[in-house]
């Protein structure tokens, strides 16, 4: 009797002692539960990734998995750029496909629109922005050196093909669009002090089809030469040029540079 009451008593004691250890504290509890919640951070950040640098930025309603922000309040220092991504792959082989970036889509929609890399540029400042820049070095090497390549593949009659589309667009991203959009310039061709073009367009020798340029729309002045004289065939040809000084239409030798013939401006209307 007595051995049975002392080990009651020893039992009692012992549980005394091991049930504040065994038992979930209140800390111990709110550690479960934020084990939990991390877990469950954990399943979404897998789905979707989002990670901010610097200061906060505005998102937009994009279904991203994975999503990268990065804001600047602060002036960049002259001779700096401040980037969210870089890729720098340098390749010392003579045999090389390097490819630092490769985007594939492969779409059969029948609506919407389906665009392997979009790029929104929204300026409000003064100084120039673009939506796409490359700086091509040609330092040395026979190769060709191209900013930007186009290779346009099509094997059906049906549908288009275009290797580079320019549309000028009427809608504005936030309020009223403006009754009338004017563009300034499709496309513009400039050369810095000490550069020139040997070609400002060229079609290659190569090159064939039915029409080298097309102008089907509206115009107001189909080709503007200015002050460039118009050659009919390259090196030994005739040439058509306005002499602005003694304001007259020539037709002249492109080899010599003899004047065949010439339209005075201020002659009387008659048939040629």
């Amino acid at each position: 009797m007595k051995l049975n009451v002392f080990l009651c008593l020893g039992c009692g004691l012992l549980g005394a002692l091991l049930r504040p250890t065994l038992a979930p504290s209140p800390a111990r509890a709110d550690d479960a539960a934020l084990q939990k919640l991390q877990e469950r951070v954990a399943v979404l950040e897998a789905a979707q990734s989002r990670r901010t640098f610097d200061a906060p930025v505005n998102l937009p309603p994009l279904d991203s998995s994975v999503t990268w922000t990065r804001g600047q309040s602060a002036d960049t220092p002259p001779g700096h750029t401040r980037e969210l991504l870089s890729l720098i792959s340098e390749v010392t082989a003579k045999q090389a496909f390097a490819w630092p970036l490769y985007i594939q889509l492969t779409t059969s929609h029948d609506r919407g629109d389906g665009v392997g890399a979009t790029v929104r540029l929204t300026s409000t400042g003064d100084g120039w922005a673009s939506g796409f820049h490359a700086e091509t070095f040609h330092d040395s090497g026979k190769g060709t050196t191209i900013g930007v390549n186009v290779e346009p593949h099509k094997k059906v009659d049906n549908g288009r093909s275009i290797g580079v589309n320019i549309q000028a667009v009427d809608w504005a991203m936030a309020g009223v669009a403006p009754k009338l959009t004017t563009i300034d310039e499709a496309i513009n061709v400039q050369s810095a002090e000490k550069a020139r073009f040997l070609a400002g367009l060229r079609f290659d020798a190569g090159s064939r089809g039915e029409r080298a340029i097309a102008l089907d729309g509206d115009w107001k002045v189909g080709l503007d030469l200015g002050n460039s004289p118009l050659q009919l065939h390259h090196g030994d040809g005739i040439g058509m040029r306005f002499d602005a000084r003694k304001q007259r239409l020539e037709f002249y030798d492109t080899k010599t540079g003899r004047t065949l013939g010439f339209l005075p401006r201020t002659a009387r209307e008659h048939a040629l």
